[in-house]
């Protein structure tokens, strides 16, 4: 049982670090690249700026 909540704990884990590196690279991106995915520089800085533990549900799922 301990194996199956340590498996859990590094999957979210690592999703969570993905997802946060995904929220970074946003801030890398010009305004054109942002507008073309429906997003403004306001924006993307405040989806980079959530903390890594908030993690989209269906990131999660699977």
């Amino acid at each position: 049982m301990a194996s199956i909540a340590l498996f859990r704990w590094a999957r979210t884990t690592a999703i969570a670090l993905q997802v946060r590196a995904e929220r970074r690279r946003l801030l890398a991106l010009d305004q054109a690249a942002l507008k073309d995915m429906g997003f403004n520089k306001g924006q993307a800085q405040c989806e980079a700026s959530r903390p890594f533990w908030d993690v989209p549900a269906n990131r999660l799922k699977g």
